[in-house]
């Protein structure tokens, strides 16, 4: 049986795929790597996850928004990761035709070519510069490390990921500091930062909010599509 090995960039986003877990034999459960929204870290966990015997691997969690034409809450199952002017990861079609359709019912997911980024894209500007680029829907900075272990190791790659800060909204400076290495949220630090901005607020309350849109899709996929996310299981 092959065992499915899940990168995600943060704890929250982990925490969906441990509760869809619950209860399942031990070889049915995913292998899970939180990576702390940090591409080096999301490529090393996807290479430990291998070694421990995951046999596909899926890059899962809150994405920004590129495209304009999508809200937080989009779900974007990718049918590529690029990096912009370096490379281009190709996900497993048939897999992911596999989930789309197990999804359809209940959910829209977009489809399109995801961008790979080290850095976290914070302004308005560099979205829509990198949307002209690229015209990738959104953008995260797991999936292209993932991919990259998933095309050495020959192995079934899937990217699924909810837009969280849409293409119009700016990520506000005091946030960059909310993510610990783990994947932990770090609310303290970002109160830390956002008292001496008060005029960072609003944008704090909108990124907040936008988050918890993009959690609930993914925990929406999990619910509908099963934790197996139809991959299909050969003898």
């Amino acid at each position: 049986m092959t065992r499915l090995g899940f990168v995600t960039g943060l704890r929250r986003e982990a925490a969906i795929l441990e509760a869809a877990s619950r209860g399942l034999p031990e070889e049915a459960r995913p292998l899970i790597c939180c990576g702390g929204a940090h591409t080096e870290r999301a490529g090393t966990g996807a290479l430990r996850l291998v070694e421990a015997g995951a046999g596909a691997l899926i890059s899962f969690g809150i994405a920004g928004g590129l495209a304009p034409s999508l809200a937080s809450g989009s779900l974007v199952l990718a049918s590529a990761v690029q990096v912009p002017g370096k490379a281009s990861f190709d996900v497993e079609p048939a897999w992911r035709e596999r989930l789309c359709r197990r999804l359809s019912a209940a959910m829209t997911p977009q489809l399109g070519e995801v961008v790979g980024s080290h850095r976290v894209v914070q302004s308005v500007d560099d979205k829509a510069r990198l949307y002209g680029e690229t015209l990738g829907l959104a953008v995260d900075m797991e999936s292209h490390a993932v991919a990259q272990v998933a095309r050495e190791r020959a192995l079934p790659f899937l990217v699924v990921r909810a837009v969280a800060d849409t293409a119009s909204m700016p990520i506000p400076s005091p946030a960059l500091h909310g993510v610990g290495p783990r994947g932990e949220m770090r609310p303290f630090a970002v109160l830390g930062r956002a008292v001496f901005a008060p005029s960072e607020w609003p944008a704090l309350l909108r990124l907040s909010g936008a988050h918890q849109k993009a959690l609930g899709a993914l925990r929406d996929v999990v619910r509908i599509a099963g934790i197996d996310l139809a991959f299909e299981q050969r003898n």
